[in-house]
Order: structure tokens, then sequence, then C-alpha cells
């Protein structure tokens, strides 16, 4: 979406949680920022990055429609587009279904049942994050992990090890790199 909103210097906007949508940077360095720090929270309408304003939402009857994370899921995996897009696809469409399906499983994934406030996506990406920032080793993510998993409720999603946290989010296609 955002490579319509590239300047003449090869540079957007960055909506990461450390750039709040203030910086600019090499659209190449994007995805690396995305993933190492997160989506800015408060960056709800993508004006710098080609999205449209939304009118104001109209209350009708006192309710107000929710925006859930069903609805971002479907904007960043291109649901809503999907029928037109696969017409031409072929194979590469197959694949790139398939990372789609991924990064929405784990996206809407429980950490732990009844966690609401974490997907096992967003753990993910906030212990990735964690660990680029502090510069944490694979051992030290190891021990926090085994930690975390034998202290919150059986049957929660938190990985074994670093290498199978990198493996979960590489098949959604957000793979880690140090």
């Amino acid at each position: 979406m955002c490579k319509g909103q590239i300047d003449s210097e090869g540079n957007v906007r960055c909506a990461c949680a450390k750039c709040k949508n203030c910086g600019l940077i090499p659209f190449t360095k994007m995805k690396f920022h995305m993933y190492s720090f997160g989506f800015y929270r408060y960056y709800t309408t993508w004006v710098y990055h080609g999205e449209r304003p939304r009118p104001p939402v109209i209350v009708v009857d006192g309710h107000a429609p929710r925006n859930d994370k069903d609805g971002v899921i479907k904007d960043l995996t291109g649901k809503r587009k999907e029928k037109d897009a696969n017409l031409n696809e072929g194979n590469s469409g197959t694949k790139s279904k398939c990372v789609r399906d991924d990064f929405e499983d784990i996206f809407k994934e429980e950490l732990y049942p009844g966690c609401t406030k974490y997907s096992t996506g967003d753990f993910l990406a906030k212990l990735m994050h964690l660990k680029a920032e502090d510069e944490l080793t694979d051992t030290s993510i190891d021990q926090l992990l085994k930690l975390l998993q034998t202290s919150l409720p059986k049957g929660n999603k938190v990985p074994p090890s670093c290498d199978v946290a990198k493996e979960m989010l590489k098949k959604t296609g957000l793979g880690h790199q140090m």
C-alpha cells in the first residue's frame, strides 16, 4: 500500500512504534522497523500510506461499530481484495495465501485460554522487539520463554525456544534476522 507514497529520495513515513509516523526512512528498511518496533498503536487511519480518511462514525441507537482485530487483520492480509487478486495467481498465489492464512491465524490465536490482551502473534512480535532493542541473546530468550511457559496457564502458546519463535514468525512472512 505505501509503495505509492515513496518520495523522490526513496523514503516513506514509518508507522512503527519508534518513528510514530514522524520519521522518514528508506522504504527498504520499513519492514525491519515494523517487525523490530511494532506498529504505532495510535496510527489508525493510514493517510500517509495511501489510505483515504474515513468519514466520521455515526452512532445509531447508542451503538458505534467496533474497531476490532478482525478488521485490522483483513486490512493487513489483503483478505478484502483476495477474490480479485486470486484470478491471475499461479503457484505464487498459493504460497502468499498460506502466508496470509498463517499470519491471520497467529494474530487471532489467544496466547493462553482466556487471554484477551495479547494474541500469539502480538506476543512473538513484542518478544522479538525486546530481543532486538535490548540485544538479548537466544539463550536469554530461551530462559525467559521457559519461565513464561511454566508461569502462564496450561494450554499457552508460548514457544519453547527462540528458534521456534523465529520459525513461527517466519511462517507469517515476518522473518527475524539478527
